[in-house]
């Protein structure tokens, strides 16, 4: 019997299992020593108090609980929809790993593009923006044409958002994608940067404070294969591109390299996403030990750390999990680390 299933028959879990997510960070980081400790904690996660359900309310209480008030995604959630959504993407809540108290939500318009608009819209003031802004940015699309999305960021204990950001998303999947990309740059009198080599245009945003505009983002997205030379990144990043896994099934490994420019078209800094392409529980239970490895040592708030652990740690029930969508490291210009960030959803 190997260590790790010796260990793993300790709390009395499936050796398989757990051997099978050692094997996952091993081959990330050829640290076995450090896999092993990632495995134990998993099983000290998965054997400790569970938390209830895992439900889009769960999702939610988990934000509320980052911030340290309650409602501010409210206004923007339809439990009706909510309801028919089990199989699909659609909230999304964002930890960062940077030691201080905030948290993002996001939603996007599956099932529901015209009245997620309409939605917007009637709710304007808790966005802080005015009309002529929502339609500027709604006018580049029909409704349904790509996937739109509301990003909310909130400090803690702030009635107001810190950050407000619509998203045009999935534009791989449409023809006018590159197009749709230089348009929502060009709406808001900015220029849209030139896609890295062996890099598609994937997502564009707009972000606002208090009604002002804050600056646009471009989420550009690549697949290495292990035959494939590295991507060129922006400094800072490389590092942590190179300790992300090969997908067990396809042998490829698929991020997002998001780059960030202020209302003068300036270039102040750039986030890799890492898509962890999770489809099953079994996935989801690898990849937050994956998530664990990672950031391992980054500093994140304990009320952030408590809320992003009561999703990290519930278990799969009647189908419904929590899984961690993207996990990524944000640099500025000269490769300093900002901060981490961890994206959870439900499905």
């Amino acid at each position: 019997m190997s260590t790790i299933e010796r260990r793993a028959a300790a709390f009395s879990l499936s050796a398989a299992t757990l051997t099978g997510a050692a094997r996952d960070i091993i081959a990330t980081c050829g640290n076995r020593a450090n896999a092993l400790q990632a495995v134990i904690a998993l099983a000290a996660r998965t054997t400790a108090p569970l938390s209830p359900s895992p439900t889009w309310e769960r999702l939610c209480d988990a934000f509320d609980a980052c911030l340290g008030r309650t409602g501010a995604w409210q206004p923007w959630v339809d439990a009706s929809v909510q309801a028919r959504t089990a199989g699909a993407f659609k909230l999304d809540v964002s930890f960062a790993f940077d030691g201080r108290r905030h948290a993002r939500f996001s939603i996007n318009d599956k099932l529901e593009p015209e009245a997620f608009r309409e939605r917007l819209a009637s709710n304007r003031a808790h966005l802080g923006s005015s009309r002529e802004v929502l339609d500027e940015f709604f006018g580049l699309a029909q409704p349904g044409e790509v996937q739109t999305t509301l990003g909310l960021k909130y400090l803690a204990n702030s009635a107001t958002p810190d950050r407000v950001s619509l998203y045009y998303e999935e534009l791989g999947q449409s023809a006018r994608g590159i197009e749709l990309r230089a348009h929502t740059f060009a709406r808001f009198g900015l220029r849209a940067p030139d896609l890295e080599p062996d890099f598609g245009a994937n997502a564009v945003c707009i972000d606002f404070r208090g009604g002002q505009m804050l600056g646009a983002k471009c989420y550009d997205v690549t697949v290495e294969r292990h035959d494939t030379p590295a991507r060129t990144l922006p400094s800072g990043l490389a590092d942590f591109r190179d300790r992300l896994p090969f997908h067990p099934d396809t042998g490829t490994r698929r991020y997002m390299l998001a780059r960030r420019f202020d209302h003068a078209g300036a270039w102040v800094g750039s986030k890799l996403l890492f898509m962890t392409e999770v489809h099953a529980a079994a996935h989801a239970a690898r990849s937050f030990a994956l998530v664990e490895q990672l950031l391992a040592g980054a500093p994140v708030h304990p009320e952030v750390q408590r809320a992003y652990e009561s999703l990290a740690r519930a278990p799969a029930e009647s189908g419904r999990y929590f899984f961690p969508d993207l996990v990524g490291r944000d640099v500025t210009p000269e490769g300093r680390v900002v901060s981490h960030v961890v994206h959870v959803s439900v499905r």
